[in-house]
């Protein structure tokens, strides 16, 4: 009895909020398989970019497909894109499972930066202040260079 992933990479966007695995199952068996998932990070946080729900499956005789969702967590943070890996296990030495499938999360926030107002006028000689408005946050530091010029009249 062999049982893999359909995919050995899924890819999925951020604001998707989950990606779907399935399960191919190859053999013959008149008994239900319990399957054992487990994930690993390598650059993304369990339950703070994904959440592994089911942590066990059971596929009924005759079944060669199942299918389950991995939640993703959008959390408004601008950073690279991130990747963990997800196992099949097995206490049931007869079953054989293949490799991990790796699940890589494609960033979707956006970082947008705006000046508070259109136009900014100062006598000559004084300081001026400029606010710049964000939206989304970044997981570092940034920044900014700001230009000035004159119009003439």
């Amino acid at each position: 009895m062999n049982v893999s992933f359909e995919q050995m990479q899924y890819s999925v966007k951020e604001i998707q909020q989950f990606v779907t695995l399935c399960i191919s199952v190859f053999g013959n068996y008149e008994i239900s398989l319990k399957l054992i998932i487990s994930a690993s990070s390598n650059s993304s946080e369990t339950d703070n970019d994904f959440m592994l729900c089911n942590t066990s499956i059971l596929i009924s005789p005759a079944e060669v497909e199942n299918c389950f969702n991995i939640t993703i967590a959008q959390d408004n943070v601008v950073e690279s894109n991130e990747k963990f890996y997800v196992a099949l296990e097995s206490d049931n030495t007869a079953i054989k499972t293949g490799s991990p499938a790796a699940v890589e999360i494609i960033d979707s926030t956006v970082l947008t930066f705006a000046f508070n107002h259109n136009v900014y006028m100062v006598t000559e000689g004084m300081e001026l202040n400029i606010c710049i408005s964000t939206a989304g946050r970044l997981n570092r530091s940034l920044e900014i260079l700001v230009i000035s010029y004159s119009q003439g009249k």
